[in-house]
């Protein structure tokens, strides 16, 4: 990746991260506790009331967003890994991009990825 990229990546990165504070709480209890804390989906649905089908939701646009604009993957790499269709994939790279988007109103002109 070039200088240019690195940076342009980074600066997305950050953006991102600080667009988590302004998300519902329950999606940010999701992310901390399964990608912070290592819980399974049945213990964060069990723990938060939600039903796991909600969990998997939030935490997957959370994993194709990043997969696929941060760490850069490819859509068919991302289905692959994760085990979904192309087509789920891009359902939800499109969706996230969407929300992203909505939380910072600074890209509402810019590409992302």
């Amino acid at each position: 990746m070039s200088p240019e990229g690195v940076c342009i990546k980074s600066e997305l990165y950050e953006r991102i991260l600080q667009s988590l504070t302004e998300l519902s709480p329950s999606m940010r209890r999701v992310i901390q506790m399964r990608d912070l804390d290592g819980l399974t989906t049945s213990e964060v649905a069990k723990t938060l009331g939600l039903s796991e089908g909600t969990v998997k939701a939030q935490g997957s646009m959370r994993r194709v967003i990043q997969m696929r604009d941060l760490d850069g993957l490819t859509t068919s790499e991302v289905a692959k890994t994760l085990g979904l269709s192309e087509g789920t994939v891009k359902a939800q790279v499109s969706r996230a991009r969407s929300k992203l988007r909505q939380l910072m109103p600074g890209l509402k002109n810019e590409r992302i990825a």
